[in-house]
């Protein structure tokens, strides 16, 4: 006979999944649009900044606007979308425009002048969340959310926001795809064709910052990266064309934000952002260990089945 307790435990873990899945709640049916836009643009971005061996771009840009998002509320002391935006999107740019003038203009490794850029920012952003804090004015402005994110916090405003930026990336991404392919593989050919690489380079840069400022509230500053470049490298397991890679590593964006998102709703005061870069994270170790072509199983396999055919060739050869 079941345990009455973990027998209403059950019965209530049924009915959130039930309440999730229907979407017959407007806050749900938000969150989870706003999860599936931000899954699908990022996926489709991270594919390019993991082949041009940028992540800690992503990681760097992320902790940046920290900083425009507290300057952003302090113009009218509220989390409007607006002001958060384009705080946030000032910070992205000025910080991907310092990371460009540091290799520039030095000796320094580009790891070196985004961990700079990263630590820098991230500092400034720490002491104007803690003097807001510390106001009574911002004191209850709810801005901790942005450290791991709460998708059940976005509101209609901010998904018409997040839709239209996506659009925006996604679009970007099409229109300009020769390019952004033929720069990430070989840059130096992409010159000799007479591509502005540098122009190049800086746009995918804009594209990322906006990816960035409008998926802090869902994922939060601390584990945004993972949004862009966990999908991206998951994909590349599964394929070695770069239109399929795109495809498929939107659709594993978007799924993943969908069972992130419904597993910290499972339980109270559960962090969205958490939750989902380890849904994440649990599609790349299924892709690591089963991809068909890459995947551990069928490396093994190849392995084994190469031992038996030498195996069966030296006893073939025996007199």
């Amino acid at each position: 006979m079941l345990n009455p307790l973990f027998a209403s435990e059950g019965a209530e873990f049924a009915g959130r999944m039930a309440r999730f899945w229907s979407f017959q709640d407007g806050s749900v049916r938000t969150a989870a649009a706003a999860m599936v836009l931000l899954g699908v643009s990022c996926g489709a971005l991270g594919c390019f900044i993991v082949l041009r061996r940028l992540s800690l771009v992503g990681d760097s840009l992320g902790h940046a606007v920290l900083p425009g998002v507290c300057l952003g509320f302090m113009v009218t002391w509220s989390k409007n979308p607006l002001w958060l935006f384009v705080g946030a999107t000032s910070a992205a740019l000025l910080a991907s425009l310092l990371i460009g003038v540091i290799q520039r203009n030095t000796r320094l490794k580009p790891d070196v002048a985004m961990g700079l850029v990263l630590s820098g920012f991230f500092g400034l952003g720490l002491v104007l969340l803690s003097r807001l804090q510390n106001d009574p004015r911002g004191g209850q402005g709810g801005l901790n959310q942005f450290f791991f994110g709460q998708a059940a916090a976005i509101g209609q405003m901010e998904l018409v926001m997040i839709a239209g930026v996506s659009a925006a990336i996604v679009a970007g991404v099409v229109v300009a795809f020769k390019e952004l392919a033929v720069s990430s593989f070989d840059e130096g050919f992409a010159a000799s064709l007479g591509m502005p690489t540098r122009r190049i380079h800086y746009f995918l840069m804009t594209l990322t910052g906006m990816a960035i400022v409008i998926s802090i509230q869902a994922v939060g500053v601390v584990l945004l990266s993972a949004l862009l470049i966990t999908p991206a490298a998951t994909a590349l397991l599964l394929t070695d064309r770069l239109p399929r890679m795109v495809v498929i590593s939107s659709l594993l964006g978007a799924l993943a934000g969908l069972i992130g998102l419904n597993a910290s709703s499972l339980r109270d005061n559960l962090p969205t952002g958490p939750v989902v870069v380890l849904s994440l994270a649990a599609l790349f170790v299924l892709a690591l260990v089963f991809s068909p072509r890459y995947g551990l199983v069928t490396q093994a396999l190849r392995r084994w089945k190469r031992r038996r055919e030498a195996g069966g060739t030296e006893e073939a050869a025996l007199p």
